[in-house]
């Protein structure tokens, strides 16, 4: 059969050649030369023909009417920020069709760029068509994927033509609702032969006897079908790859020798099969191919085989339809289960089971366990080119036999050795990975991980403070210092080792009147213990009071699709807490299963799957004999002021007793301890109060719009007068916080105008709630802040020539930009701003964190001040990346046009990093000051011209920047008299804008000026005092500012010389010589007020000389 290709053929700019099949999107070649690349093609193309049949050769079709369109294209980069578009050149490949019912179609697709496609029917809106279509289609892209589809070189398109032999059709299949040309075991299997071949199946240690037995099983002529049955990681898939590998290799009995195995499901079997008969058919179709090929088939679970094909009105499944061929033994399956899941097997198709020969798997000992888990180790060495050391091998087998008795030896040392090497190297490329070495310590760290466990629990080396332990709990559960005492017994049992093996780590009955804290508690101790409240498995037993609730929680036989929530939530996360809440409410079934539970650690499901709770804490909790009636009897009233030394211990023996009468004596019995919550105080609910406006504070729509909220201690107590009863706990409190202080909130945001709920513009107001009247009140007050500076305003840089029409300089300029960027990211000050708004946030989530309102409230000022700031950098660092690749295209594409508009863009983002890097230096000395006041004074003979010269060189430099300044008359008395008996005065300078005092107070000093020839050289002084101006005074009231200089004429004798200006000479410069900073341009830093240079470098020298400021509020 002769069959014709259409080929797309590139030439490349630098020589190579790509050739495409564009019938066959898989199929490309890449070679040197044409012919090479031609030849490849025509291999590929007949290796991929000659196994279809002919009539899937037969879609092949080959279109007389192609050719090749170019379409310009202006595509927009998706990216941060304005980008302008790429132009580009884009070969479409136009298929006339043949016409039908008078129209004529197009079909229009682009060869190098996947996924694309257009009909078109007006040859006419061809071009305007598929641009329109190739725009949407590359929208999302990044600017390297757009320049890489450009026109790279010519791009024609050839034929090609190829002799295929006919392929044979396929044997009909014996039922004919179902494709026969399906290879089942290539459609649905995998061959574990050809995986051993590669090298992809493990081995199985130290099992030699049950290998010999197994083989022999397999190489019978009848019942040569087994079922491996043990338990969870007892090595039943680690036998079956041995026997694999074996039979590969030859060293097995005539009989199993060249024989393939072959892994497939019984879910991908029934896959995609909807009507009666096809999932017969196609299973009928496997029987006939094994019967040909003579493989055995690895068909996993039994229990999925006798899932597969039950539906509600029918129990036929596949194991009835494969029973008699597994007995005859014309079909050999290897299936492997649990025991718990064979005796369920046994229950439902008891004659399928009983055709397997049965080949129990147990655990190995403890010396065959230690040799397995070293050869493990020295494969896995060799394997990821690291070193396990001892210590790592036997913290490995210490850890799974405390904390994983549910699975056994040798698969659970050996899995957990695998995900460590794993975790291990995908830190690291192939390229750059060193020799690693992994220890104990490598080992506790990757099974905190995978466990929750924190490294203080599973740790030997590692001391628990109990007293830290009772004040994390205290801190997040108020008022309950009973249950508080039972989770630090908890915990500490635990820690040393000493729980029951054979039961949950604790299991506990939470009594006591609602809203107290029982279901926080829970929750509090699955983030102590496994880091993450998410740990909590919650059942409300209120929802499992009926019939059905037993086979909800454990599954039921007779729905293969359904799966008990409790086993399948526990079986997937065995470190967990599981919450029964309101457990009296619960069907008497489930008490039934949960003796299991609480006495031997684990509960088996409808289908024969057990989940393990011996990593699992259980706590049941009730409000058994709280009602009010009950609560007043016992002499608890509504004013929450019971002793709490004589009421405990009243309320621990009530609510035992009202336990035993409930639960029958076997379930009581069964509880490790019963804990009493006894209702809250008056000042437990204060806190609780504070803490949950706190909480208020913190959700999205306050954070979002950078809302200012002042909350008065008034609000608290009038939420406490209407919210609180101690039989009834905080929930009373919420709907009171929901009402009172959440919904006028809620109206208030929503109902002003946009420039409120507006991120930029909400700061400039405070949201104070109140009491007045007895009421709650929301009031708006306007906060008396300056009108909002501009972030930058640099002025427009001239252009430089040279950059203009060298492109070569402009793109080192811009590396040099983005280096300096880099750099900057990866220093201390940019490292350590991130790590102190990580802190910060994680100390806004803890409980206390709005106990003290104003420490808060500066804590959350530092976040905002340094995400802005850091935003900022990070956008100028992405603007440089961009900037770099536009060059890039401007040097490919030779077009000279973009020079000038590139290399004002990177002046402009050379003096915007400037700012921002004094900004980063400034905000990481710590928390600012936005006023500042500059105080000038000349010292000795003819200064007073100097001190002028200064205080222009501060307000041509405040000038620059954007900030608000203003000159000031200095006070009657501060003058002087200078050495000839003249009056001199200090010149004074108010500055106003953002972290402005922490860029300026490295000014303070003497200023030095060398002026004049060599030989009569003429010095001035004048000395800068920098002052911090209070946000909180009011600095347009000139009294304020003369009290402030007044004040400070005490600390004016600082005498360091901060700065020397040699203003002739050839040693002609401004240098400090306290960091070395030098500027040869005299006028620039005189007259323009080009001193950054000069206030970075006294930043970044008292970041680096002292510690890093610690986070406000974390003292």
């Amino acid at each position: 059969m002769n069959m014709r290709f259409r080929l797309f053929v590139q030439h490349h700019s630098y020589g190579a050649w790509t050739i495409l099949v564009p019938a066959i999107p898989t199929l490309s070649a890449y070679a040197e030369t044409h012919d090479e690349a031609l030849a490849d093609i025509r291999q590929q193309l007949a290796e991929h023909l000659k196994d279809l049949g002919r009539r899937a050769q037969g879609k092949y079709l080959f279109y007389e009417q192609q050719h090749l369109q170019p379409i310009a294209l202006e595509v927009q980069p998706k990216g941060k920020g304005p980008q302008p578009p790429i132009p580009i050149t884009v070969q479409i490949l136009v298929t006339e069709t043949q016409p039908t019912r008078a129209t004529r179609h197009l079909i229009v697709t682009a060869p190098r760029i996947d996924g694309f496609h257009l009909v078109v029917s007006d040859s006419a809106e061809l071009e305007a068509q598929a641009r329109a279509a190739l725009l949407h289609h590359m929208h999302k892209w990044k600017s390297l994927a757009i320049v890489e589809a450009d026109l790279d070189g010519t791009e024609t398109l050839e034929i090609m033509s190829l002799s295929v032999p006919d392929a044979p059709e396929p044997e009909p299949a014996e039922l004919s609702n179902t494709h026969n040309q399906e290879n089942v075991l290539t459609l649905c299997g995998m061959n574990l032969s050809e995986q051993a071949a590669r090298g992809k199946l493990g081995r199985a240690d130290r099992r030699e006897a049950l290998v010999d037995q197994l083989i022999t099983a397999l190489a019978g002529e009848k019942h040569s079908s087994i079922m491996l049955v043990g338990r969870a990681d007892v090595g039943k898939t680690a036998l079956l790859h041995e026997i694999v590998e074996r039979i590969r290799a030859g060293t097995v009995p005539p009989a199993l020798r060249g024989r393939e195995v072959w892994a497939i499901t019984a879910n991908n079997l029934i896959a995609g099969m909807k009507y009666t008969g096809e999932w017969q058919g196609r299973t009928q179709r496997l029987i006939q191919q094994v019967r040909r090929g003579r493989q055995i088939l690895y068909m996993a679970d039994p229990n999925e085989i006798l899932d597969a094909g039950r539906w509600s009105g029918s129990d036929n499944n596949m194991g009835r339809f494969l029973r008699p061929y597994i007995e005859s033994g014309e079909l050999t399956i290897i299936c492997e289960c649990a025991p718990e899941g064979f005796d369920a097997g046994v229950r439902i198709e008891p004659s399928f089971m009983h055709a397997f020969r049965r080949i129990d798997v147990s655990e190995t000992n403890e010396a065959d366990t230690q040799a397995i888990v070293q050869a493990t180790a020295r494969r896995l060495e060799a394997a990821h080119n690291l070193s396990i050391a001892t210590t790592a091998v036997a913290a490995a087998l210490n850890l799974t036999r405390r904390f994983m008795p549910y699975r056994a030896y040798p698969g659970k040392v050996v899995r957990f050795l695998e995900e460590l090497s794993r975790d291990a190297v995908s830190r690291y490329t192939p390229t750059e990975r060193p020799r690693l070495l992994l220890g104990r310590d490598e080992a506790i760290a990757a099974f905190t991980r995978a466990t929750g466990l924190p490294s203080f629990i599973i740790s030997d080396e590692q001391a628990l403070r109990v007293p830290d332990v009772r004040d994390y709990f205290e801190e997040r559960l108020l008022g309950q210092p009973d249950a508080v005492a039972t989770m630090v017994d908890l915990v500490t049992v635990i820690k040393a080792g000493l729980n029951d093996p054979h039961k949950p780590l604790g299991s506990f009955f939470f009594v006591g009147p609602t809203g107290v804290g029982k279901t926080e508690l829970a929750k509090v101790l699955a983030e102590f213990l496994f880091g993450s409240r998410d740990r909590l498995i919650r059942f409300d037993m209120s929802e499992y009071a009926a019939a059905d609730a037993l086979p909800r929680l454990i599954g039921t036989t007779w729905k293969s699709e359904s799966e008990g929530e409790l086993t399948r939530q526990v079986r997937a996360q065995p470190f967990c807490v599981v919450l029964f809440d309101e457990l009296e409410k619960a069907h008497r079934e489930v008490f039934d299963a949960l003796l299991q539970v609480l006495g031997e650690g684990r509960l088996t499901d409808a289908g024969g799957r057990t989940a393990d709770f011996r990593n699992a804490i259980i706590i049941m909790t009730s409000n058994l004999g709280a009602s009010r009636r009950e609560m007043h009897d016992i002499g608890f009233g509504s004013s929450g002021r019971d002793d709490p030394t004589t009421s405990d211990e009243r309320l621990r023996a009530y609510f035992t007793k009202q336990a035993e009468q409930f639960f029958r004596p076997e379930f009581f019995n069964r509880i490790d301890r019963i804990t009493a919550f006894r209702p809250l105080t008056l000042d437990a609910m204060r806190l609780i109060t504070r803490r949950e406006l706190g909480k208020l504070l913190m959700r999205e729509g306050v954070v979002r719009r950078n809302l200012l909220v002042e909350i008065d201690d008034a609000v608290i107590e009038r939420l406490l007068a209407q919210g609180f009863h101690p039989l009834y706990g905080a929930r009373p409190l919420q709907r009171e916080i929901e009402r009172m202080v959440i919904l006028p909130l809620a109206h208030l945001v929503v109902e002003r105008d946009a420039s409120l709920a507006a991120a930029g513009n909400a700061a400039g107001h405070l949201l104070r709630f109140g009491v007045r009247e007895g009421q709650i009140t929301l009031s708006l007050v306007s906060l008396d802040i300056p009108e909002e500076l501009p972030e930058l305003a640099p002025p427009a840089p001239t252009p430089d020539r040279k950059l203009e029409h060298d492109l070569q300089a402009v793109l080192r300029a811009i590396r040099d930009l983005r280096a300096r960027a880099d750099g900057e990211a990866t220093g201390p000050v940019v490292k350590h701003l991130r790590r102190e708004v990580t802190t910060l946030l994680r100390r806004t989530a803890e409980p206390s964190f709005w106990d003290a309102q104003e420490a808060a409230r500066e804590v959350l000022s530092r976040v905002y001040h340094l995400e802005r700031v850091l935003k900022r950098f990070d956008a100028l660092a992405e603007r440089a990346e961009y900037l770099e690749e536009k060059g890039r295209q401007i040097r490919m594409r030779r077009d000279r046009r973009g020079i000038p508009e590139l290399a004002h863009d990177a002046e402009q983002l050379a003096t915007e990093l400037a700012y921002v890097q004094m900004e980063l230096a400034g905000a990481g000395a710590g928390a600012g000051r936005d006023q500042a006041l500059l105080k000038i004074v000349p010292l000795g003979r003819d200064s007073e011209a100097w001190a002028a010269q200064l205080l222009a060189m501060y307000t041509a430099w405040a000038a620059r920047k954007g900030y608000e300044y203003a000159a000031l008359e200095p006070p009657a008395d501060s003058e002087r008299r200078a050495g000839d008996g003249r009056l001199v005065g200090a010149l004074t300078l108010l500055v106003r804008g953002s972290n402005v005092y922490e860029f300026l107070r490295g000014e303070a000093g003497l200023h030095k000026l060398h002026s004049g020839p060599a030989d009569d050289r003429q010095r001035n002084l004048a000395r800068v005092s920098v002052l911090a101006v209070n946000d909180q005074l009011d600095s347009d009231d000139p009294a304020v500012l003369i009290a402030l200089l007044r004040a400070s004429e005490r600390s004016d004798g600082d005498d360091a010389v901060a700065r020397v200006y040699t203003a002739q000479g050839r040693h002609r410069a401004v240098r400090d010589p306290r960091t070395g900073a030098r500027v040869p341009d005299v006028q620039a830093v005189l007259q323009e007020g080009q001193i950054d240079p000069f206030l970075l470098a006294v930043l970044r020298q008292a970041t680096e000389a002292q510690p890093l400021p610690q986070a406000v509020g974390l003292q």
